[in-house]
């Protein structure tokens, strides 16, 4: 009932006092509104006697608000009023009140207006506190909140999740709109890490996380400079938090579709169903006449299977479509809702439908029957539905519970979505923005002709269009892994930036995470706006906000200015206490991918936070954590870092192969190591899941174990290379490299790798570092292919001249890397290639000062093998090098002579030393340990080997006997490795007779001293050692 004047409604309390001694519950009212005053039925009759004629009139030519949208009412008396007055009449006698009262408004069909400055469309869409927003009846106004959702591969970061809001579809003006946050892994990220952008992405995010490894100067361990992705995109996923939003469907009070209406009635189910023969309860406008319940309880509804068909309950009372809304807006179970929909479901129109199929969603029903249902009810009347209902409808539906979705995808994809299409001249922005975000939600890419056709249409009411609007519209597009065609991207981030001043942190944040995941970019000048935008925000921002803010420019691989991302750190810094794990990690990785510093003090803070956070930490923030500092060039203190390593191990069934690679890469970075046991845990997890691993995670991988000096079972290390070798096309230059460089540290050939095709052209496309390293390790590995080693050198001297080469690998070698290429040569025996290894070493001497001592005893081997062997003018590097840079080689290589002999002698070398003695050979110097060699000429020694024995017979032989350990062997075939076959040839050319007791064969013996004589007797004869015969 509505009332015009003060006086009038001064008077309709008096009397509602009078009956029911109760205040009636009054509504302000103001110019522009007119009051509305729910009252009991058996008040209305009473108020015949208060309220005139005159007043009736003017009732009838009002307005009624409700709480979306205002709507005029016909001009005269209203049916409404005429249809209710013979109502009750008709109860003179009306029977006592049930548990609940409904309210319905008036005329279910009417179009209603939206609170947006007026502009029609059926239902209001206001936002919470948005400009231009009216108030629902009960006078209540909020203002949106918004939740956020972290980086996650993994998230995910799929490295990616990242936050977004939820939208304002359906919810009414001045109501809460909630929103929802993304995060990502990303890897990375990329290498990436891109935790995995979980975001992370996820961090994925995934994230993903960007892998760097090489071999390091001197022993071939370089560190390499490859940023390849690990997991891509930090996994990300999109969480709601959907807060209160009111909705008020085509001008009829308490009708909600996302939330709660104002002026909402009451309404209770018994579990015996409603009706049950006797007629249903319902109040009109918080009236209190009641229709009356019967209390029978035989009917309980409608079963599920008559639901489907269509047939009704017997003696079920048919409500019209305000009472059916009503009693929707109230029901607050899936038990009433259901016998709700059994009991009435062929009595609902399309906003009936609308609201029950939304209201199944927030209630949380996992009956995939009720959808069914309704949705079947409601494809015969979408068609002359609004566009409004249709895009709640659809929301409701991607938002569903799984069973329900995947049962509901056809009629979303195939009839409510070429419905929506049809109807697109007639929605507006909101409309769009809400389907997108919903098809979003149900991870359910949308055909690209139907997505582009819903952004050209929204494109072209942008000038209506709200930051929100546009932020969620891109989110939605980005989610879905499709991407939004760069004419439009351009036009939607030109509206953005001009209406910066309405827009929120989340917003801003949102729209450059959805740009970053698209893999696009923002120009330069935008993305500035935008940050300065965010950072003079930073008060409202929320710490997933920041730390999606530096995700996102890392990812599209620009830079945050020192002064701004000073700012974004000491506020992410300030708010720790409201951070999750997800917000810290991906924060450290932005700023790792954007080459760029975090203070030791905040760093350490951040670490703290992280760390104290563990429990509710994923496996993919854990690894990108440890690769953010490690790629920082920071350590994880001792204790942290154990902490650390036991939560990723408890984690394992729940981690990608790029967040085990990443871990290890980091640790490995860090020089620290993994405890044996958890290593093995590692390894064994990453075996497991090989056939999701990329090229890159496997190589990280090796190249991490063999950094640490650990080993990997010859099995695994099998299944590993195995691995690569199927992704070999899907690897990069680095990786391929990284790989060889570690099967030489583990001792380990990869003959089916170094055989695979394309294996030279990957390795000649890479960057100088990685042909450095794939030629030391095949001179570590003792593995001679000129064909692989000819072109390996070519590709070094043209890049050492970087002007004669313009590309991304022009940069010419530094000296570590001209100094193993040299090494290998040699190593190798490559004789042909003599004055190419002197063109090398004058290149190295003139970046001299950048050599390091590893470098420096590199270069003296090299000397010593062009001088063996008279190759190249027979003056070694004489003229390539100066005076007083060999005389620092020849120091550097004399002190690692003399470091090596003061080494602990093995229990082997001393066993085979001993039996040695025993031996029935004439000595004339006898048998020595660690003895240095001598020169060419026989007497002088000239210190270029360390023997492990050696002695002269009294025939003048020279004899040395080398007790060769496991690092003498490769495996898997047991050749011997590069270095020992490098001395094998310098004894020969000394005039040694060179006895190698192999330690394999030397343990078969097990200490028996005759058989160890019998063993030695042979080899030195082999050997042509002469045995006093008469001796024996």
């Amino acid at each position: 009932m509505l009332l015009h004047s003060c006086s009038q409604r001064q008077q309709l309390r008096q009397a509602c006092n009078t009956r029911l001694q109760a205040p009636a519950r009054l509504h302000q009212c103001n110019s522009s509104s007119v009051a509305c005053v729910p009252l009991h039925s058996s008040v209305v009759l009473q108020c015949k006697a208060v309220v005139s004629r005159a007043s009736a009139a003017a009732l009838a030519a009002g307005s009624f608000e409700a709480a979306g949208g205002s709507r005029q009412l016909s001009s005269g008396v209203s049916p409404w009023l005429l249809q209710r007055k013979q109502q009750q009449q008709q109860q003179l006698h009306p029977p006592a009140a049930t548990s609940g009262s409904s309210s319905s408004s008036n005329g279910d069909n009417a179009s209603g207006s939206s609170s947006r400055g007026g502009r029609g469309g059926g239902l209001s869409r206001g936002r919470g506190g948005s400009a231009g927003s009216e108030r629902s009846l009960d006078d209540s106004s909020s203002s949106s909140s918004n939740s956020n959702r972290g980086v996650d591969d993994g998230a995910s970061h799929e490295p990616w999740q990242r936050q977004t809001q939820q939208g304002r579809g359906g919810s009414s003006s001045g109501s809460s709109s909630s929103s929802s946050s993304w995060s990502y892994s990303g890897s990375g990220l990329r290498g990436r890490g891109r935790p995995s952008f979980s975001g992370s992405s996820d961090s994925d995010g995934d994230s993903s996380s960007r892998g760097v490894s090489g071999s390091s100067p001197g022993s071939g361990r370089g560190r390499g400079s490859s940023r390849g992705r690990g997991s891509g995109r930090l996994s990300y996923s999109s969480s709601s938090d959907t807060g209160s939003s009111s909705s008020s469907s085509r001008g009829y009070s308490g009708s909600s579709l996302r939330g709660r209406g104002g002026g909402r009635p009451s309404y209770s189910s018994s579990s015996s169903g409603i009706g049950g023969g006797s007629s249903g309860s319902s109040s009109r406008g918080r009236g209190s006449s009641s229709r009356g319940r019967g209390s029978g309880s035989a009917d309980r509804g409608r079963s599920m299977e008559q639901l489907q068909h269509g047939s009704a309950s017997p003696g079920a009372q048919v409500w019209d479509a305000p009472q059916i809304t009503a009693a929707i807006s109230n029901s607050s179970t899936v038990q009433q809702l259901a016998a709700l929909i059994q009991q009435h479901l062929d009595s609902m129109n399309a906003i009936n439908l609308s609201a029950a199929i939304m209201k199944l969603t927030k209630v949380g029903c996992n009956n995939p029957h009720l959808y069914a249902a309704c949705v079947q009810r409601y494809l015969q009347l979408a068609q002359a539905d609004s566009t409004r209902s249709l895009s709640n409808v659809m929301y409701a539906l991607c938002t569903a519970p799984p069973a329900t979705l995947r049962q509901q995808q056809a009629a979303m994809h195939q009839q409510l979505m070429s419905i929506f299409i049809s109807k697109l001249p007639a929605a507006n922005e909101q409309d769009i923005s809400n389907v997108l975000y919903g098809m979003a939600r149900s991870r359910q890419p949308l055909p690209e002709q139907q997505l582009q056709q819903l952004l050209t249409a929204f494109a072209e009411q942008l000038q209506q269009a709200k930051p929100q609007d546009i932020s969620n519209t891109l989110w939605a597009v980005a989610t879905m892994g499709q991407t939004v065609p760069a004419g439009q991207l351009q036009q939607l981030l030109d509206a953005f930036v001009s209406m910066l001043q309405h827009a929120n942190t989340q917003s801003v944040s949102n729209t450059l995470c959805a740009v970053a995941t698209m893999e696009q970019t923002v120009p330069a000048r935008q993305l500035q706006q935008l940050l300065g935008a965010f950072v003079s925000m930073l008060h409202q921002a929320n710490p997933q906000a920041v730390s999606n803010i530096l995700w996102a420019v890392a990812t599209m691989k620009q830079a945050v200015p020192t002064g701004q991302l000073q700012q974004l750190l000491s506020a992410l810094v300030s708010m720790l206490h409201q951070a999750n794990p997800q917000a810290v990690s991906t924060t450290l990785w932005a700023v790792a991918t954007m080459e760029q510093t975090v203070p030791a003090g905040q760093l350490q803070q951040l670490l703290g936070a992280f760390v104290s956070m563990l429990q509710q930490a994923k496996p993919q923030a854990v690894s990108n954590t440890l690769w953010a500092v490690a790629t920082l060039e920071q350590t994880v203190p001792a204790g942290q870092l154990q902490q650390l390593l036991d939560s990723f191990v408890s984690m394992l069934q729940q981690a990608k192969p790029q967040a085990v690679s990443n871990t290890l890469w980091a640790v490995a970075t860090m020089e620290q190591t993994v405890p044996a046991g958890q290593l093995q845990q590692l390894l064994d997890s990453f075996v497991s899941m090989l056939q999701q691993a990329k090229p890159q995670a496997v190589s990280n991988t090796l190249w991490a174990v063999a950094t640490m000096e650990q080993t990997v079972p010859a099995g695994q290390l099998q299944q590993l290379l195995g691995a690569f070798i199927c992704t070999l096309q899907q690897a990069n230059p680095q990786a391929v490299s990284n790989t060889l460089w570690a099967c030489a540290k583990l001792s380990f050939l990869p003959q089916q790798l170094l055989a695979a095709p394309g294996l030279a052209g990957l390795l000649l496309a890479g960057t100088p570092q990685g042909l450095a390293n794939a030629a030391w390790a095949c001179g570590q590995l003792g593995h001679t292919d000129e064909q692989l080693m000819s072109a390996l050198l070519e590709q070094v001297m043209q890049r050492m001249n970087a002007e004669t080469v313009k590309s991304k690998h022009s940069r010419s070698c530094n000296s570590q890397e001209l100094c193993n290429m040299c090494w290998a040569v040699a190593v190798l025996g490559l004789q042909q290639h003599a004055q190419q290894v002197q063109h090398l070493a004058q290149a190295c001497s003139r970046i001299w000062s950048s050599t390091e001592e590893t470098g420096h005893w590199q270069l003296r081997q090299v000397h010593t093998w062009l001088l063996d062997f008279q190759l190249a003018g027979g003056q070694g590097l004489q003229g390539s090098l100066t005076e007083q840079q060999l005389q620092q080689c020849r120091t550097a290589w004399e002190q690692l002579m003399q470091h090596t002999s003061e080494q602990q002698h093995t229990e082997f070398q001393r066993s085979v030393f001993a039996a040695v003695q025993q031996l029935p050979i004439s000595w004339q110097q006898q048998p020595q340990m660690e003895q240095l060699s001598v020169g060419r000429d026989g007497v002088t020694a000239d210190g270029a080997l360390l023997l492990d024995i050696a002695g002269r017979t009294a025939a003048g032989e020279l004899v040395a006997v080398e007790a060769d350990g496991p690092t003498h062997f490769r495996q898997p075939d047991g050749g011997l490795m590069g270095t020992t076959q490098y001395r094998n040839r310098a004894l020969a050319v000394r005039g040694y007779r060179l006895v190698s007791v192999p330690w394999q064969e030397w343990a078969k013996l097990r200490g028996d001293a005759q058989r160890q004589q019998q063993y030695l007797m042979r080899l030195f004869q082999e050997a042509g050692v002469v045995i006093d015969q008469a001796a024996i």
